[in-house]
């Protein structure tokens, strides 16, 4: 059964392009290695990364991105080809000149096993999944596809026909490849072996998550498509129709990403993600540079973006749509994998290949968010980007969150969010850009998400806010200061200023006031030298008091 999903599917929200850069894009890029040989081929899973580093011939090295503890895997006189890794178990292939091998190291215990061991034909290109381990081995004119369980120690040959297969891709006990313009899967649970196409075509780089499958193949137009295969339901759908050349799709859970060339750019590429959730697909903001090399994993996108002068890499996050170029330099970052909170990359320190690091989730704590959200608060003040009513009210809201999260009480830490989220709305866009304002919504949600309450409903419609004067800035004043003010619905507002006698000396605001932030511009460059106090007053809540001084 096949579905064809067509171009009404698609969509490229124009939200995304007001939100060109994340304000909270994680801390500074840090050097894996720092030598003066060359390193590349980069691959990540969970806190393991695995590269091959070259000194005369290719070595196999490893790294704890926890502990920072760096491993020389291998050490010899003979090529090591590039690593794979999934958790702790790096796999590699090495050549003698004679035959090729392959090679398990675990990275926790330090052992390392060579899990071939024949002098008759090549074994090669392994991928490596949970503990179970597939290459590629020439037997005759062709290649085949081998398994190896850790658990048992055996050794199955999985395929056994004319043709080369090639293109191993693993997640837990399914292994796909492409042979013969098809696409092949195999279980190590059941021994079981599909061919998951039918019919004419070239169908090319398969990839995996779970229990499905994407390709790339050739449509009857004769340029590429995507396509997504369920091993559950057995069901093949279209996720691409259109005029483009759609390649090396890659999958997480649920979404699938690819990049193109794209006839109407003269050749420009194109990122694309699809959310096989909602069927809809979306293209990455772009507009002149040249995107490829995508990978997915969670929420998150990695790319290479070509900028004219070096290779860039960008993070895309598909729940905000924040976009985040996290290199910029002239040197170039290419080969980017991701793996949980963790995106690594080779690239040059002016001298030679590097490999580079840098930790996704940051900030990850709610402790961490919080702080992250203060200061980019701070920051658009002290640039002027907000003023002083918007700073204060702002402000407020988040020291009482840092309260609720400080004293473990994520129901408190949600509420006051929720109200920061309003107030941003409210300021949008006459006192807040858009695009500032989307920043800091995303950020307060971000930490919504992460706290844990189930008492009170993460709604935006529930928010109710609360009656709030906050103090004048500046004060002391001497020629003016600005007084903001939310009040919780629409309706009749009364804030006056009144004397150390308590005698009214002027009314500030009186009438009819939505609900919101509000922020008066007091003159007292006419007033006496002393102390006042200013009260707000509504129907049916308590009067709100705050204090001012006029100096001279």
């Amino acid at each position: 059964m096949t579905t064809q999903f067509t171009s009404a599917a698609f969509r490229a929200s124009a939200l995304f392009f007001l939100l060109p850069i994340s304000f909270l894009s994680g801390q500074d890029i840090f050097k894996i290695t720092d030598n003066s040989l060359p390193d590349e081929k980069p691959v990540v899973s969970g806190q393991y990364v695995a590269w091959r580093g070259y000194d005369g011939d290719y070595e196999i090295y490893g790294y704890n991105l926890e502990t920072g503890v760096t491993t020389q895997i291998t050490d010899n006189t003979v090529s090591d080809g590039e690593p794979q890794i999934c958790n702790n178990f790096v796999v590699w292939d090495r050549s003698d000149g004679a035959d090729t091998e392959v090679f398990l190291y675990d990275m926790v215990s330090g052992v390392t096993t060579q899990i071939t061991d024949n002098s008759f034909y090549h074994d090669f290109n392994p991928v490596v999944s949970n503990h179970y381990i597939a290459w590629l081995g020439t037997y005759g004119d062709d290649f085949e596809v081998y398994g190896y369980s850790m658990e048992t120690g055996e050794i199955t040959r999985i395929t056994d026909n004319s043709f080369n297969d090639q293109g191993l891709k693993i997640s837990g006990p399914n292994l796909v490849w492409m042979g013969n313009g098809h696409i092949f899967w195999y279980n190590f649970e059941t021994g079981m072996t599909a061919q998951l196409t039918q019919g004419a075509g070239n169908r090319q780089n398969p990839d995996i998550s779970g229990n499905s499958v994407v390709w790339q193949g050739m449509d009857s137009e004769g340029d590429s498509e995507i396509f997504a295969h369920n091993l559950s339901t057995g069901v093949t759908i279209q996720v691409t129709d259109n005029a483009l050349w759609d390649n090396f799709p890659k999958i997480s859970g649920n979404y699938i990403v690819w990049y193109d060339i794209s006839l109407i750019y003269g050749g420009q590429t194109d990122v694309f993600f699809y959310d096989m959730g909602t069927g809809e697909i979306t293209q990455l903001p772009n507009e002149t540079d040249s995107e490829f090399f995508c990978e997915v994993d969670g929420n998150t996108i990695v790319y290479n973006r070509y900028t004219g002068t070096g290779y860039e890499i960008i993070l895309y996050d598909i729940k905000t749509g924040l976009i985040s170029q996290i290199t910029d330099h002239d040197f170039g970052g290419s080969y980017p994998h991701i793996s949980g909170d963790y995106v690594v990359w080779q690239g040059s320190d002016g001298a030679d290949m590097e490999i580079f690091g840098y930790k996704l989730c940051y900030p990850c704590t709610p402790q961490e968010k919080i702080d992250a959200l203060i200061e980019a608060v701070t920051g658009l003040f002290e640039k002027g980007l907000i003023g002083n009513g918007p700073y204060k009210a702002f402000m407020n809201q988040l020291n009482k969150v840092l309260n609720g999260i400080t004293n473990e009480n994520p129901c408190k830490a949600i509420q006051k969010l929720e109200v920061f989220i309003t107030l941003v709305e409210a300021y949008i866009p006459n006192q807040l850009s858009e695009e500032e304002g989307q920043k800091l919504i995303a950020a307060a949600q971000a930490l919504i998400d992460q706290l844990d309450c189930l008492e009170v409903p993460k709604n935006a419609n529930a928010v109710k806010l609360e009656l709030a004067l906050y103090p004048c800035v500046p004060n002391p004043a001497v020629a003016q200061t600005s007084i903001a003010f939310t009040v919780p619905a629409p309706g009749p507002v009364f804030l006056a200023v009144y004397d150390v006698t308590g005698s009214q000396v002027w009314v500030l605001a009186e009438g009819e006031y939505s609900a919101g932030l509000h922020e008066v511009e007091v003159q007292v460059g006419q007033w006496e030298e002393g102390v006042y106090f200013y009260s707000l007053k509504i129907p049916g809540e308590a009067v709100k008091t705050e204090r001012m001084v006029i100096v001279r």
